[in-house]
């Protein structure tokens, strides 16, 4: 995967901030990119946020995020459940609707998802982070997946959207 360079800066407070825009993966959804640098130029943000993995304000970015992909609000219609079985709070529970209008994440438990994906913190957070691709972990038994395996198999192009347009959010693990 390359990178796209947009702006380079001398100014450090500039340059902090400007440090998620300036390497962001090719593949990372252009309209992100566009809004970053508008806000930016337009001195609406300071710094960039992080956001801790499994918060209630993590699943907001990501769906902020999914909202503004194109590529992944044209391409998923499926709902995931996920479990995260040893999270550093207990058990942590999260979902991801795509099969309305307009796709949500939330922290959580959803009634009837169309797939259900058991894993532990280490691997949800290799999962999420890009450092462990799915298809290895459910091979090596790291995730256990239950509910429709056949909608899942049909959605893999929109689960790659989802990785691209999650890739520029600055996640705390």
């Amino acid at each position: 995967m390359g990178f796209h360079l947009i702006v380079r800066t001398r100014f450090d407070h500039v340059r902090r901030w400007m440090s998620e825009i300036v390497r962001t993966p090719t593949a990372c959804n252009r309209k992100h990119r566009a809004r970053t640098l508008l806000a930016w130029q337009q001195g609406e943000r300071k710094e960039a946020m992080a956001f801790t993995f499994l918060t209630d304000e993590w699943a907001a970015a990501v769906t902020e995020a999914l909202k503004a992909s194109d590529a992944f609000t044209s391409a998923a219609n499926m709902s995931l459940q996920f479990v995260v079985t040893d999270a550093p709070e207990g058990e942590a529970k999260f979902y991801m609707d795509a099969t309305g209008d307009t796709p949500v994440q939330r922290i959580g438990a959803m009634e009837n998802p169309d797939v259900t994906i058991t894993s532990s913190y280490e691997t949800a957070s290799k999962i999420f982070k890009g450092d462990l691709n799915t298809q290895m972990a459910f091979m090596t038994g790291k995730i256990k997946v239950a509910g429709n395996m056949a909608k899942l198999m049909t959605q893999q192009a929109a689960l790659g959207h989802y990785a691209s347009a999650t890739a520029g959010l600055d996640v705390e693990y």
